[in-house]
Parts: structure tokens; sequence; C-alpha cells
């Protein structure tokens, strides 16, 4: 299963990506520091977003649909 956290680098989230990883899901996190992505990656996750960046910067609608 695909599985997207928001807040890839909290508490929770550095507790759930290893146990979903290890069931064979495909973890895809948000992140909001540069810094981050390293060790979401570490993790297992595959971190998404543009650092230093918010989601009110994005023009438009900010959700879409799944292919």
């Amino acid at each position: 299963m695909r599985i997207l956290i928001i807040g890839g680098h909290g508490r929770v989230a550095r507790v759930m990506v290893p146990r979903l990883i290890a069931r064979g899901d495909e973890v895809i996190t948000t992140v909001r520091h540069q810094e981050q992505f390293a060790d979401v990656e570490r993790l297992g996750a595959q971190p998404f977003g543009r650092p230093g960046r918010s989601i009110a910067d994005t023009p438009g609608p900010a959700v879409g649909t799944a292919p």
C-alpha cells in the first residue's frame, strides 16, 4: 500500500515509518526543512516537498487525483 505521512520528521512518523516499511508498504512523507530529507530517507521513506515553502505558496488546487 502507498501511504502518505504528513510531518514525516515528527515523533509519530519516526516510529511508524519503519513499521510500515517492514510490512511492505511504500511510505511518502512531507518535510519542511532540507536537512530532514536525509533523515527521512534513512528511515526508508521517500521525502516529498519543497523545503522552505508552505502549501499556502502553491498556486491553484493543493489536492489532485492519483493516477
